[in-house]
């Protein structure tokens, strides 16, 4: 069962909407809170180039395989160098199906 609830401290304490307090409460009684008062990949907090690198193969690579996506991220790597930015472009498309093979 869940139950969400603006919480009144949070809202008070962090007026831009930012945080997250999460508590669960198991039937045995027993609770784990946690309180993020500025999430990953805020600009105050940004993310670590793993987590960068990680959420970006979650969301390609349904899109443009994994071999696509470890693809994209050689050529944002060398961005700079990039003849043309076409070769990004078409390998951001990929073949224009999800879940590609």
């Amino acid at each position: 069962k869940t139950s969400v609830k603006p919480g009144e401290a949070l809202i008070a304490k962090l007026p831009k909407g930012r945080g997250a307090n999460i508590e669960i409460v198991f039937t045995d009684g027993q609770s784990l809170r946690e309180i993020v008062e500025v999430p990953e990949g805020d600009a105050v907090r940004p993310l670590s180039r793993s987590s960068l690198e990680r959420k970006f193969m979650n969301f390609a690579v349904p899109v443009v395989g994994k071999a696509g996506a470890e693809h994209v991220l050689s050529l944002v790597d060398g961005l700079e160098e990039l003849k043309d930015v076409r070769e990004l472009t078409r390998t951001l498309k990929g073949n224009g199906q999800q879940n590609p093979g």
